[in-house]
């Protein structure tokens, strides 16, 4: 928006201002929207390994978001997220803390599904409830209890939704 009004402030035409903004990729694992089938969408978040870049992430959506979490147990807790969950429908759990994320969903009455691994979980969240909704990758851990780094499992993320069908 702020591009947009300084582009307004120097009489930049506004079929360039529009062309660029269709034209516009998001970073890389931020965010990232992937795909969309039968009224599924697919957001790769994976560079979010903390509570506070899950809560950027799940205020960028409205509604019924399926969001998987989990990775590499730092000891830290999800009572962050908690005020940040009423637009999650459930919450599918990977990795080394599954188990911790698990109780941190029934101590809110939130649906959790517990998976071992990435490709376990976009699954499952593909065939959560076939209505519309998103599907969001938003660890709010490290990946490397699975993984080098947010970028591999980031792409392993793009690699699983592309293999839906």
């Amino acid at each position: 928006m702020a591009a947009i009004l300084v582009c307004n402030i120097l009489k930049i035409d506004k079929n360039i201002i529009i062309s660029a903004l269709k034209e516009f990729k998001a970073i890389e694992h931020r965010i990232e929207f992937v795909r969309k089938i039968c009224n599924i969408s697919f957001y790769n978040d994976s560079k979010s390994t903390n509570c506070t870049s899950t809560i950027i992430a799940l205020n960028s959506f409205d509604k019924d978001v399926v969001l998987i979490l989990g990775g590499l147990d730092r000891n830290i807790g999800f009572d962050e997220l908690k005020p940040f969950m009423d637009k999650v429908i459930c919450v599918v759990s990977y990795g080394e803390t599954k188990y911790k994320i698990k109780d941190f969903c029934d101590s809110i009455n939130k649906e959790c599904i517990v998976v071992e691994t990435l490709n376990e979980a976009v699954l499952k969240s593909y065939n959560y409830n076939k209505d519309e909704k998103t599907v969001l990758l938003s660890p709010a851990c490290a990946s490397w209890d699975q993984f080098k780094d947010f970028e591999e499992r980031g792409t392993l993320f793009k690699e699983c939704v592309n293999k839906l069908d």
